[in-house]
């Protein structure tokens, strides 16, 4: 069997995700590698420190060992590996020589996927992939209008009617390949951009396998390159944030809104225990960073 990287970050979205393309790789006999990336480290809006707590800690903390001991059909990436009999790693350089050559030396590796996995790829890793095979990036946004990080809060942001995906052949620069898929998700004004990352999931799984099974069945793909005019977008500022708060568009809904999600999603009939700790866990960093949520869900 050949071996799929998946290189991932540590986002709930891109997790539940995995639990879906994992056996759609596994049934097309592929195996899936699941390598989790470390996500840079930067100053933080406060905005963006709440969504950081919520879509990322709170999972690793909380969501992750309460599913240890009360198992349901989520899992999280290490125990996705466990289960179904594969690798997972964690990796805090993905240019680093020792992980270089772990991939330039196996044969096995078919290809890779980065999803929501921020720590830019080097030459030499880009060059190995493309002459072994291929290395793609799913990119939520339509490239390249929308080259860079949190496409669909910038879509929100500028009052887009859809979210457009783009997968693409990663290149030496952010966002710049050519591109293999795109699809689109209509935009709902009045959900976060959190809300629209998970609501992109099933948009997501059938680019990923469309495209896959168009290389297993002629060992490449067809690529068209980009064209239109180019826009890159860094992390939002302080100031662009209140702007958009002030018009109702948020990174994430309520802590209250993202506490039903989990024990809905997660509570594997032991939903008051989890509300518990999240609860908790949700006072403790509220008020250590004194922020003032957004509205309360109706």
């Amino acid at each position: 069997m050949s071996t799929f990287l998946v290189f991932v970050g540590s986002d709930i979205s891109t997790h539940i995700l995995l639990n879906h393309l994992v056996p759609a790789l596994q049934s097309r006999s592929v195996t899936p590698e699941i390598v989790q990336v470390r996500e840079p480290a930067h100053a933080r809006p406060r905005q963006l420190e709440r969504l950081e707590f919520y879509e990322r800690t709170m999972p690793a903390q909380i969501l992750y060992p309460f599913l240890a001991h009360n198992p349901g059909p989520l899992k999280s990436p290490q125990q996705l590996a466990e289960i179904h009999g594969f690798t997972y790693r964690a990796v805090d350089k993905v240019n680093s020589d020792s992980f270089y050559f772990n991939v330039a030396t196996r044969p096995d590796v078919m290809g890779g996927l980065s999803i929501r996995s921020y720590q830019k790829f080097g030459k030499r890793i880009i060059d190995h992939f493309k002459a072994n095979g291929f290395l793609w990036n799913l990119h939520p946004g339509d490239i390249p209008r929308y080259r860079g990080v949190f496409p669909p809060f910038r879509t929100l942001e500028n009052g887009e009617k859809q979210n457009t995906l783009s997968l693409h052949e990663v290149d030496y620069d952010y966002d710049t390949g050519p591109y293999i898929l795109k699809d689109s998700q209509p935009i709902d004004p009045a959900r976060s951009m959190f809300e629209h990352y998970l609501m992109l999931r099933p948009v997501m799984l059938d680019m990923v396998t469309g495209a896959l099974d168009e290389y297993l069945q002629y060992g490449t793909v067809k690529t068209i390159q980009q064209t239109g005019e180019p826009r890159y977008y860094t992390y939002p500022t302080q100031q662009e944030l209140d702007k958009a708060e002030a018009r109702a568009i948020h990174l994430a809904p309520h802590p209250k809104a993202i506490i039903d999600f989990y024990v809905r999603t997660f509570g594997n009939g032991h939903g008051s225990t989890l509300r518990t700790a999240l609860e908790r866990a949700s006072a403790e960093f509220e008020n250590q960073q004194a922020i003032t949520p957004g509205p309360e869900p109706s």
